[in-house]
């Protein structure tokens, strides 16, 4: 019922969808939803400490995943099929 809170969800939403779907076939999405699951949880439980540091694994996670999704889909792109590794 946060209004603001779902207004600045669904701009990131639409930030990240690219990356997102890019990287699905990567990560998979059960993966993605345990670990939603768990922040879920632990906002559910009120649990700030646990809370913070499941969304902080998460997001570190993901960035990881998603600069290598965009390196290798850039190498695609612009580098020879021998030098990409394709």
């Amino acid at each position: 019922r946060n209004q603001e809170l779902r207004r600045m969800l669904g701009v990131l939403n639409e930030r990240i969808r690219f990356i997102r779907w890019i990287d699905m076939e990567n990560v998979g999405r059960n993966a993605t939803q345990k670990e939603h699951l768990q922040i879920l949880k632990a906002l559910a439980a009120r649990d700030e400490t646990a809370a913070q540091q499941v969304l902080k694994e998460h997001i570190g996670l993901r960035k990881e995943q998603i600069v290598d999704a965009i390196a290798k889909g850039l190498a695609r792109i612009y580098l020879p099929a021998e030098t990409a590794g394709g």
